[in-house]
């Protein structure tokens, strides 16, 4: 694996959505990535986001999703995997997601840098809710997953 040159947090100001945005914050403040040269909080990119997989090096994308697990439970994929649902199936808070633009990519032939995803198992994403007290209790537990996944 590369090293991560840049993470990209993807969110919404919607409930559990905002979890990528926080845990980003997490990461940069307590400079658990100390290699990471940039640091990015996008609000639902959509088609957006394909240019900022294209520049620079390996990317860490994070974002909230519905896959099935627990609160707060975390699955790490690379591109192929998320494109081929063959470790989980994926359900973004928004209508384009990571998962769609990894498709798009590669659909238009489209070579990225090496990126590693970390979905984060939501509550919910009601309208301007707050974040659910049970996933921001987990915002240290994820961050610190998130560095031992990188380091290996």
């Amino acid at each position: 694996m590369d090293t991560i040159s840049k993470v990209i947090a993807i969110g919404s100001p919607h409930g559990d959505d905002q979890v990528a945005w926080i845990i980003a914050d997490h990461l940069h403040v307590n400079n658990l990535l100390p290699l990471v040269a940039e640091w990015l909080c996008l609000d639902r990119p959509g088609l957006s986001l394909l240019p900022h997989l294209q520049s620079g090096g390996a990317a860490l994308v994070i974002d909230a999703a519905d896959f099935g697990q627990q609160i707060g439970d975390v699955c790490f994929l690379v591109p192929h995997e998320l494109m081929l649902n063959q470790r989980v199936k994926m359900t973004s808070g928004h209508s384009w997601g990571v998962q769609d633009t990894f498709e798009l990519a590669a659909a238009l032939s489209i070579e990225l840098p090496m990126s590693v995803v970390c979905a984060v198992q939501l509550e919910q994403c009601y309208p301007l809710a707050d974040m659910s007290l049970s996933l921001k209790d987990q915002i240290p537990a994820i961050a610190q997953a998130i560095v031992e996944r990188l380091q290996h």
